[in-house]
C-alpha cells in the first residue's frame, strides 16, 4: 500500500513537472516575442529621436541667417517702430510683382508675361534673398534694402542669376 502511494505521488509529481515545463516554455516563448517586439520599437524610437535631433540641428542652422534670430536687426526695427518687419518687408517686395511686363528689380526679359517674386527670405536688417519665375524660367535675387523714417523701402539688386532651362 505504501508502495502504491509513493508510486502515485511519483507519477503525479512527474505529470505536474511536465505540465510546469510545457507551461513555462510557452510563457518563455511568448515573452521572447514580446521582448523582440519591444526591442524593434525601441530601435524605431531611437531612429526617430536621432532624426528629430538632426532636424533640430538643421533648423537651427537654417535659422541662423534670419531676421528673427538677429539681435541687431530686431533692435534696429524696434528703434524705428516697426512691429513685424519681415511681414512688412515681404509685402512691400511682393507689391513689385504687380506691373505687367518687365519687373523693376529683375534685369532679365521674361519669356512669358512677367517675372514674379515667389519666395522671400529676409536675412537681416539690410539684405534679402528671393526666388523669381515667369513660369518657364526661374532665378534668384540678392537684394539690399533700406527703410527710411517714413517706413518707405527702397530695394537695390546686389546680385541675380537666371538658371538655364536645361538644368531643371
Amino acid at each position: 500500500m505504501k508502495k502504491n502511494v509513493f508510486l502515485y505521488l511519483f507519477v503525479f509529481s512527474v505529470l505536474f513537472n511536465v505540465y510546469q515545463y510545457v507551461n513555462s516554455k510557452r510563457y518563455f516563448t511568448e515573452n521572447q516575442k514580446e521582448i523582440v517586439k519591444k526591442d524593434k520599437k525601441l530601435q524605431q524610437i531611437d531612429a526617430l529621436q536621432d532624426s528629430i535631433r538632426t532636424l533640430l540641428i538643421e533648423k537651427s542652422d537654417f535659422g541662423y541667417f534670419s531676421l528673427e534670430n538677429n539681435g541687431f536687426g530686431t533692435d534696429f526695427f524696434k528703434e524705428i517702430g516697426l512691429e513685424k518687419p519681415t511681414d512688412y518687408i515681404t509685402s512691400k517686395l511682393l507689391e513689385t510683382n504687380i506691373p505687367i511686363g518687365k519687373h523693376p528689380l529683375i534685369n532679365y526679359e521674361p519669356s512669358n508675361l512677367r517675372f514674379q517674386i515667389n519666395k522671400i527670405r529676409v536675412l537681416n536688417h539690410r539684405w534679402i534673398i528671393c526666388d523669381f519665375t515667369d513660369g518657364a524660367n526661374w532665378g534668384e535675387l540678392l537684394l539690399q534694402y533700406e527703410i527710411k523714417d517714413n517706413k518707405e523701402i527702397t530695394f537695390s539688386v546686389l546680385g541675380e542669376i537666371l538658371y538655364p532651362k536645361d538644368t531643371y
